[in-house]
């Protein structure tokens, strides 16, 4: 039988933060995900008992590789300033997020991101990359392989 060949374009990644879609990754860059903690921690007694605690830290953080000279820097760069340099007492300044993978179905979102460290700078003979570390808290999954919002799955409750 003759399986047919597999096929992805990160081009058909749209990546949509404060409402404009990111544009400019770096050559090897693009966007990495990784959970904040494990789902259980693993503790094993004196006497060989095993017990295992839920976590429940369902955080995610997100680091985006950009070449300097992107719109998509420029953007993020922006967001940053206003979410960093805010006075107002109100907290943080919501910033929205959604990524979505139109190859096989993927979606991640999270409508109030945070950013945890300003971009370094970089200068060589040919254009830099940066990355920017956002945490996504509470984020949304719909993974191709049919997984829905993880958190509350993993909480068991109903949605």
């Amino acid at each position: 039988m003759i399986m047919p060949s597999q096929f992805y374009n990160f081009r058909a990644n749209a990546v949509m933060i404060g409402g404009a879609r990111i544009r400019g990754f770096g050559e090897d860059g693009g966007i990495e995900y990784s959970f904040d903690s494990a789902i259980h921690e693993k503790m094993v007694s004196p006497d060989g008992q095993t017990v295992y605690s839920k976590q429940n830290n369902y955080d995610v953080q997100a680091t985006i590789t950009l070449h300097a000279q992107s719109t998509g820097h420029q953007w993020l760069w922006n967001l940053l300033q206003s979410q960093v340099f805010t006075t107002d007492n109100q907290g943080i300044v919501p910033i929205p997020f959604k990524h979505i993978d139109q190859t096989n179905g993927d979606l991640i979102i999270c409508p109030n991101i945070v950013f945890m460290d300003f971009p370094e700078p970089n200068k060589g003979q040919n254009v830099s990359n940066v990355e920017y570390v956002i945490d996504l808290p509470n984020a949304a999954f719909t993974m191709q392989q049919g997984v829905k919002n993880i958190p509350n799955q993993l909480l068991g409750n109903e949605e």
